[in-house]
């Protein structure tokens, strides 16, 4: 089970995805950045584009998708929540088969979760997480 996917344009990303066809459709991105990875081993690569950022891990020689976060409300999950949204909104969408621990709303689905912050009623950030193991 891949859980839930991301998509952007033409393009639908899921959570350990190798990241070579991916960042070639995606093309240039507007910054680049990498360190030692705090949930994998070796480097986590940041690919920063106009709306979201993508972070990946490296698995012998490929580089995978470890996690997305959503910057602005220009794009959304493939479900139809974005940023501004409310926690209506998001149950509405996923249900309520959800970890809650304060402001942090959290879905599980195969080897990844989504996440949602909700402050005030009111969706403030929007990630998707690739769980480590299995």
């Amino acid at each position: 089970d891949t859980g839930y996917a991301f998509i952007t344009g033409d393009v639908m990303i899921h959570m350990h995805d190798d990241t070579g066809p991916i960042l070639e459709q995606l093309g240039e991105e507007k910054s680049y950045f990498e360190a030692a990875s705090c949930a994998f081993p070796g480097l986590e690569k940041t690919y920063t584009y106009s709306s979201f950022s993508l972070y990946t891990y490296e698995d012998g020689e490929r580089d995978r998708v470890a996690s997305i976060v959503i910057l602005d409300d220009s794009v959304g999950t493939a479900e139809g929540v974005y940023l501004n949204d409310s926690l209506d909104d998001i149950i509405a969408q996923y249900g309520d088969d959800y970890e809650h621990s304060v402001n942090l709303y959290t879905y599980t689905a195969g080897r990844m979760q989504l996440s949602f912050i909700v402050e005030d009623d009111v969706v403030t950030s929007i990630e998707y997480v690739a769980l480590s193991g299995n």
